[in-house]
């Protein structure tokens, strides 16, 4: 799972997490039940996983890994997911390869708790911009309206609560 700050921010004395590492699949990822523990623990803090909790290679078994965590994680009502890196170093980002993932992370929380969202710069080294949210697009394509409208911007809008210039104070 992602947690915040990141191991490769300059200045960083922990080690950059093995999905970085180019050459380095991360195989026979086990399931972790850790990131629950936060959730439960302080029920009236929502928790939001980041890079859709950093599914890695496309091994099988690593997916099954990713898979358990996040449904332990999708049973809590105060955990949200932020759909966004989901690369594979090494690899170009495609609508195949990352489908079902993002299916997956939908099916297990629902519209009301995923958002989209962009790791740029850092995923330009996968595809452009425009490619990775048009490939989200595709992907949700055949989603309702309603519900499509919540993951590009309701659900974003209700737990950060963005205020934009001319909302009152500012």
């Amino acid at each position: 799972m992602s947690v915040t700050g990141h191991a490769s921010t300059p200045g960083s004395t922990r080690p950059r997490p093995r999905w970085w590492r180019p050459g380095r699949p991360q195989r026979n990822r086990r399931p972790t039940r850790r990131p629950a523990r936060p959730a439960r623990d302080v029920p009236d803090v929502l928790l939001i996983v980041n890079h859709t909790g950093v599914p890695g290679d496309r091994d099988p078994a690593t997916l099954a890994g990713w898979h358990a965590a996040m449904s332990t994680l999708a049973d809590l009502p105060n955990v949200a997911v932020k759909i966004s890196g989901p690369c594979v170093p090494g690899r170009p980002w495609t609508v195949e390869s990352n489908a079902w993932i993002v299916r997956e992370t939908v099916a297990m929380f629902g519209p009301e708790r995923v958002m989209f969202g962009s790791n740029f710069p850092v995923d330009g080294m996968f595809a452009p911009f425009r490619t990775i949210f048009d490939g989200f697009a595709e992907i949700v394509g055949d989603r309702p309206d309603a519900e499509r409208h919540e993951m590009f911007y309701g659900t974003a809008q209700r737990i950060y609560r963005p205020r934009l210039r001319g909302d009152g104070d500012g």
